[in-house]
């Protein structure tokens, strides 16, 4: 893998570690796959209410889906939306 990125794995397993995120490897996608737990959910709720944080999260999210399709980027982004209900 080329665009491995230790410090993101990193923050991911801390994450996963803590709680927050859950972890498994998908067949079809032939990777591991991150999804936030409803713990992980909830406290994204809280820290979205802050604007600053919300443009921080915005460019990572931009930054993470940026080599995906515009339907994928479409995708994430009504999934977010119903997560975040």
């Amino acid at each position: 893998m080329n665009d491995w990125d230790p410090t993101s794995e990193h923050q991911a397993g801390l994450l996963c570690n803590e709680g927050f995120m859950k972890e498994r490897y998908d067949d079809k996608l032939n990777d591991l796959v991150r999804t936030f737990t409803p713990r992980g959910i909830d406290v994204v709720k809280e820290i979205l209410k802050d604007p600053e944080y919300q443009k921080v999260f915005m460019q990572i999210l931009s930054d993470e889906t940026q080599d995906l399709s515009k339907e994928t980027q479409r995708g994430v982004v009504e999934e977010l939306k119903e997560m975040l209900k």
